[in-house]
This record gives C-alpha cells, structure tokens and sequence, in this order.
C-alpha cells in the first residue's frame, strides 16, 4: 500500500480558491495587482512552508517571475493592497481569522504567514 502526498504544484491549486475567498473576507479589491500577487504568494507559502521563512528572498522573487514583474513591485503592491484592505475594514474579519487582536495594520510577511498557516491548517 502506498501513500499519496500531493506536489506543492497541487497544493497551491488546491489552497488558492480558498485564498481568494481570505482576500475578498479581508475587504481586499479584486482590482488589484496586489490581490492578484497575495492570490498567488499564500497558497506557494502554504504549499512550500521554508518560502514564509524568505519572504523577500524566496517568495516575492517567485511571485515577481511567475507575473513577469520586480520583487520590488511585489512587496509594494502587496502592501498597497492591506493598506486600502486596512482602510476598508480588514480588522474584524483578519482578528477572526487570527483569533487574536490585531490593533494595527499587518505587515506583508506577518499577513502571508497568516494567511499561508490558516489555509493549510482548515
């Protein structure tokens, strides 16, 4: 008898529907380049858990390739898209996912890791 154990491919196929469901809860706009880019960052962060650990080493450079962008852009418009989350009422809906207080706007590894952790584990 052998035992299954799916690729990190097919787990980030199976973790990003999920995800964008997480966005769209968090008050995120589809619009953006930067949900577009959290859509992709936390299901490879949940599916290859060493990538939370590099944020900027690993996971925006992968995010970066895969839309033909910078790690640059990545992490600014990753953390333009929790800001205007933040404005739009991502607190309630984050401290319910977090299952703590959140008294301030997440940062972007603090919102991956988040995120990446809370997809794997439901």
């Amino acid at each position: 008898m052998s035992i299954y154990i799916p690729t990190p491919e097919e787990l980030e196929a199976k973790y990003e529907p999920h995800t964008i469901l997480l966005l769209r809860q968090l008050k995120i706009p589809d619009n953006l380049r930067g949900f577009t880019y959290l859509s992709s960052a936390i299901p490879h962060a949940a599916a290859n858990p060493s990538q939370i650990l590099y944020v900027t080493k690993e996971l925006y450079p992968y995010v970066a390739r895969k839309f033909t962008s910078t790690d640059s852009r990545v992490e600014r418009d990753i953390r333009n898209a929790i800001q205007i989350g933040w404005r739009l009422g991502m607190q309630e809906p984050l401290e319910q996912i977090a299952g703590t207080s959140v008294p301030q706007r997440p940062t972007n590894s603090f919102l991956i890791l988040l995120l990446a952790n809370y997809i794997r584990l439901h």
